[in-house]
């Protein structure tokens, strides 16, 4: 099996969204201070989603079995993200984010493992056999929702990866709330202050 196991996580499509979302937003105007007018709330379950999978990396190395753990770590994460998401639905980009995260956790509880394609792995230029180690396996014909698997060839000029649905809603989600997080805040023009004042009269008529 293809040794380049790290290679067929999200991890590079998400750094290049947000690498990019970061550049284009400070063309823009926007700078990283913009961060704190962002409304989150309930901060504790992202970092509750984090403890969870930093517990199953280590009762994997304690040596429980590492597939089963990782498809409940990964469902109870997604679950307290989710909820994360949800308290914060207002703020753009979170929708997508939680949809991608959904769809990841869905297929690893389906299957105990993410599926991975090895014809998108020779695509992508990490060999023609699917990655499989406990939280990965070749995808077959009894593979449940596969194309929700790591099945998209991402050829990344450093970090070539095969990523899923979920791994690119994510990204997208991620660019686009650094993006608009990053905006500078809204300058009140004529046209808004003449809206504004017609809706005044119209009120008072």
């Amino acid at each position: 099996m293809l040794a380049r196991l790290g290679h067929t996580t999200g991890v590079g499509i998400v750094a290049c969204s947000i690498v990019v979302a970061l550049l284009g937003a400070r063309l823009a105007g926007g700078r990283l201070s913009s961060f704190e007018r962002l409304p989150a709330h309930g901060l504790m379950l992202p970092l509750a989603a984090l403890a969870v999978l930093v517990a199953e990396l280590v009762l994997g190395w304690a040596g429980l079995p590492a597939g089963p753990l990782y498809a409940i770590a990964l469902a109870l994460s997604g679950l307290l993200v989710g909820c994360f998401m949800l308290v914060n639905r207002s703020v753009t980009g979170t929708g997508l984010i939680a949809a991608g995260l959904l769809l990841n956790a869905l297929v690893v509880g389906l299957n105990g493992a993410m599926p991975v394609s090895a014809y998108a792995a020779a695509r992508a230029g990490l060999g023609k056999r699917a990655v499989a180690d406990d939280r990965h396996e070749p995808a077959a014909t009894g593979t449940r929702l596969r194309i929700l698997g790591d099945v998209i060839a991402v050829p990344l000029p450093l970090r070539p990866e095969v990523d899923s649905i979920g791994d690119l809603l994510a990204a997208g989600g991620l660019a686009q709330l650094v993006f608009l997080a990053m905006r500078p805040p809204r300058r009140r023009g004529v046209s808004d202050d003449a809206v504004a004042s017609a809706r005044m009269l119209t009120r008072s008529d």
